[in-house]
């Protein structure tokens, strides 16, 4: 009955981890599950709950009814209406809009007397963050103004302009966010599988577990890679005591996420990494937080890392390109 109850589990987890089209407001998504045995299913209908709870918001539901087009005299219309109302700079682009592009506070946290960031741009700032993956980090643009957008307020952006497919891709990101909190559930860590499951603790090599979609060995305890020929025990005791060539190889292959600890590897791609667990984004070289790059560019790099540019040295640079006078 364990093992029927697992694999139940983890037909949930693959269609919630695989399925970009699956939808869990639907009953009829998710495999048949006997009540039988109420302590047996639990765990799938507190899945089953736990990912409704995320998705099936009233408050939320995007209509999904095609735009139609405005016809030109309404764009007339609408333009002469524009310039007969109050309008502000915004902050970001630089250009006038409605007075009522900000008024409204997306969040009670807000800590500014007033906006100076129009609708338009808060919304080209969620977007980017969502599709960099940063849904831990959606936060108000204003200057000095470090509040977190919740559910609810992201949700509210999200349908004022009409973008079903952010939403679907938010709430996507937000639902793998729950699952990675349970305890049992991990990552596949191969690159090109994404699969995820849940893990199986009654077997007698507890920490070697194999895919359920790409049928790949993965280390349970560490959630990497299995370590071919070395036991957890034998992996811990390399960290613990490295000679060179393990050390050279920990250094290369292997490196702890600055903010939740767990052990990274990298396959191939990139320095930008992002944590399966946290999705804390950092440089792989030098550790930094991408938060701060994105902010203040290559010169928040540490200085010993390859990435690291001084931006006034770049400045001068593009300015004495600018300036330079050439001779035809």
């Amino acid at each position: 009955m364990k093992f029927e109850c697992r694999q139940q589990l983890n037909q949930i987890v693959n269609a919630i981890t695989m399925n970009n089209n699956y939808d869990p407001r639907n009953d009829n998504e998710f495999p048949k599950i006997s009540h039988d045995d109420q302590s047996e299913t639990a765990p799938q209908l507190a899945i089953h709950r736990l990912v409704k709870m995320t998705i099936n918001k009233p408050s939320c539901n995007i209509d999904s009814d095609p735009i139609h087009d405005i016809s030109q005299e309404q764009n007339e219309q609408q333009s002469l209406s524009i310039h007969h109302r109050p309008t502000r700079q915004c902050a970001v682009h630089m250009e006038d809009q409605p007075f009522d592009q900000f008024e409204k506070r997306y969040s009670e946290q807000c800590q500014h007397k007033e906006r100076t960031i129009c609708d338009m741009c808060v919304y080209s700032n969620v977007e980017a963050a969502l599709k960099d993956m940063q849904i831990t980090s959606l936060t108000c643009p204003e200057l000095g103004c470090q509040a977190v957008f919740d559910y609810n307020e992201v949700c509210e952006i999200l349908l004022k302009n009409d973008n079903q497919a952010l939403f679907e891709l938010y709430d996507r990101q937000l639902t793998h966010q729950h699952l990675e909190q349970m305890s049992e559930f991990i990552w596949c860590p191969y690159p090109g599988c994404g699969s995820g499951q849940l893990i199986e603790r009654d077997t007698s090599d507890r920490n070697r577990i194999s895919c359920i979609k790409c049928n790949r060995m993965i280390c349970s305890h560490h959630r990497i890679k299995w370590h071919i020929d070395m036991t957890c025990e034998e992996y811990d005791q390399l960290e613990v005591k490295p000679d060179e060539k393990t050390k050279r190889w920990l250094n290369k292959y292997s490196k702890q996420c600055p903010q939740c600890k767990s052990p990274i590897q990298k396959a191939e791609g990139c320095d930008h990494m992002t944590c399966k667990k946290c999705n804390h984004q950092f440089c792989w070289e030098c550790l930094v937080d991408y938060i701060f790059i994105r902010r203040g560019g290559l010169d928040q790099h540490k200085r010993t890392c390859s990435h690291y540019r001084n931006s006034r040295q770049m400045r001068r640079m593009n300015r004495f390109r600018t300036n330079r006078c050439t001779i035809s």
